[in-house]
């Protein structure tokens, strides 16, 4: 490689990298490094182009601040569904939820219908989503529809009629509560 001052062009600080060709059959031809490839400024467009900018160091930061935020604020829809702002286009088109969701989309399936992603209703009025629902359960509605729940039960229910739906399953007959304790002994239960 070599670095050569332009003396045809307008600007007399340019760059041309000059690649030597290797032949398959020459011994002669030398061996390219990457190294040479990569171009290198000389030390006169350096100081050239340090002093543009600490003489304009205000207005280039003004101009990169400026285009950031607006950078910034532009979103884009992804194919996956989500929406993303262009600063965190890359990290997204990487991350695990893009890859799934995107294979969900193409197996049929709704792009969001992971476990972890899925919103589920609760009973007591309340949605969470999958892998928050321990924090749902805690919370005082959850608990206090529980607490309701388990007390319409035990008004529903007394030890007299748990024992004859249970016979009632074991013996599939229909059996009078009041009689149910002096037709059916123990033995016959265990037998079935």
């Amino acid at each position: 490689m070599k670095i050569v001052e332009n003396k045809f062009s307008s600007n007399k600080f340019s760059i041309e990298i000059i690649k030597p060709i290797k032949h398959p059959s020459c011994s002669e031809c030398p061996v390219i490094e990457e190294e040479d490839l990569i171009p290198k400024r000389s030390p006169s467009l350096v100081k050239a182009q340090q002093k543009y900018y600490q003489k304009n160091k205000e207005k280039i930061t003004h101009k990169q601040m400026l285009y950031n935020v607006k950078y910034n604020k532009l979103t884009t829809i992804c194919p996956c569904g989500d929406v993303i702002t262009n600063a965190s286009k890359y990290h997204h088109l990487k991350s695990q939820r893009h890859k799934r969701r995107l294979d969900n989309i193409k197996n049929g399936k709704f792009a969001g219908s992971t476990a972890g992603e899925e919103i589920v209703n609760c009973g007591c009025g309340g949605h969470y989503i999958y892998k928050h629902r321990h924090q749902h359960f805690k919370t005082k509605k959850h608990v206090s529809y529980i607490i309701e729940q388990q007390e319409k039960l035990r008004t529903q229910l007394t030890q007299k009629e748990i024992r004859t739906q249970l016979r009632l399953m074991l013996l599939g007959e229909n059996i009078v509560t009041d009689d149910a304790s002096d037709k059916i002994n123990s033995s016959v239960i265990k037998e079935i």
